[in-house]
């Protein structure tokens, strides 16, 4: 996403982001020291404001010559750089050192095991990183290659690339944890997760608590009052098993696998091509943004997938198919990646959906409203702590969506 001209306008990048600093990435990267900028670099906003909760977003190209090349071509290179936001590093820092983790040792590990099966993981090429004197990772910057964003996928053919890409991840990461010990997959997690389960309380304990006044005082749901509070009271503790990886079964560490975690539709990026008939079709779909991954459950993804990426009407008419396909290409990967041992059910996979599914409520409660909440009357953590009046009850589609969902709850014991 490009930032609007007014903002570009305010912009300010950090002092030492400079010139100097983009060249050493670039030799390093290179793993070349001729490398000399051919002009100073202009730094944009990578993303408008309220839209990153833990980090900054910087945008910048940079046109470099080698000496070693005898004609000395110019070549460019489009980076975003990704620092941290001070406020949250006040707070807690593992998102940050999750994230560069992932982009040091655990991406290219699934890279090379997947290419040993002619596979591949679409992610942002890694340049750089640091965590001292600034939490720093250096990528790159997919947009001007023609990688874009969907806000919601209404189209089945569209979720093909999506659940292929999930379903790659979870397995390598499966594989990757029982035959590379000293990656130690199982031990990923983060503040917000299994480590500080308390923080999720503080982080949407506010909007949950929102969500089931404002619910409670619908004519239709009075009777469900009780049921509905005694949730709200639960709701650490139910966070807490949601987010505690499984106990070993089957002679293996349990139904877990490495978790994007925070799975919705500004994660992922897409490429197009356009059909005869004018319409377009995404055939291709990246990954980016692992501050949240964590050795759990595979329904976490999933139900992401289910509530925030596909549209609902799709989610709907089409929710079994997306299961059973995601199921077939996970599976599949495993057996082409050599794995051997304990292979999860189908009813495996459903059983850990359903006790799952009170994530479910609450990416209706919270994740659901951030689709109808108009953050230019305040900030993202405006919202989270509940700041802005009415969040989003006042739209009449999103208060249908959750009369709609409550039914279904309700008739599955959710609710319970």
């Amino acid at each position: 996403m490009q930032p609007d001209s007014e903002q570009q306008q305010h912009f300010v990048a950090p002092r030492w982001l400079n010139d100097s600093f983009l060249q050493q990435i670039i030799r390093a990267a290179r793993n070349d020291p001729s490398v000399t900028l051919c002009h100073s670099c202009k730094f944009h906003p990578g993303s408008k404001p309220g839209r990153n909760y833990a980090s900054v977003l910087y945008r910048t190209t940079v046109h470099f010559r080698s000496g070693r090349s005898h004609h000395q071509v110019e070549q460019a290179i489009n980076l975003m750089l990704k620092t941290e936001k001070h406020s949250v590093v006040l707070r807690d820092r593992s998102l940050f050192e999750t994230e560069i983790r992932m982009y040091r040792e655990v991406l290219p590990a699934m890279e090379q095991l997947l290419g040993s099966i002619g596979a591949s993981l679409d992610t942002p090429r890694f340049f750089y990183s640091s965590d001292h004197p600034h939490g720093l990772i250096v990528l790159q910057d997919l947009f001007p290659s023609g990688w874009i964003e969907k806000e919601q996928i209404h189209q089945l053919e569209d979720a093909h690339p999506i659940i292929q890409s999930i379903a790659k991840f979870h397995a390598a990461s499966w594989v990757l944890n029982d035959s590379v010990k000293s990656l130690q997959l199982a031990n990923i997690s983060n503040a917000i997760m299994e480590k500080n389960i308390a923080g999720l309380g503080e982080l949407f304990g506010t909007l949950f608590s929102m969500f089931i006044e404002s619910v409670s005082s619908w004519d239709e749901y009075r009777s469900l009052r009780p049921k509905l509070r005694t949730l709200n009271e639960q709701f650490e503790h139910r966070m807490k098993q949601i987010y505690s990886a499984n106990v070993a079964t089957h002679g293996s560490a349990g139904y877990n696998v490495l978790n994007h975690g925070d799975l919705h539709a500004r994660n992922l990026l897409h490429k197009l091509e356009t059909l005869e008939d004018g319409s377009d079709r995404i055939t291709r779909t990246a990954l980016i943004d692992f501050q949240h991954c964590h050795w759990g459950s595979p329904a976490i993804d999933l139900l992401y997938l289910l509530d925030l990426i596909i549209d609902r009407e799709l989610k709907y008419t089409r929710r079994d198919r997306i299961i059973r396909e995601y199921y077939d290409n996970f599976v599949l990967h495993l057996k082409r990646l050599g794995h051997r041992g304990w292979v999860p059910s189908l009813q495996d996979l459903l059983a850990e959906l359903d006790r799952h599914s009170f994530l479910e409520l609450v990416h209706d409660a919270i994740f659901e409203q951030i689709k109808h909440v108009d953050l230019s009357r305040g900030s993202w953590e405006d919202f989270l702590a509940g700041r802005l009046p009415g969040a989003g009850f006042n739209n009449s589609r999103y208060r249908a969506l959750v009369r709609k969902d409550l039914s279904d709850f309700l008739r599955r014991g959710v609710l319970e």
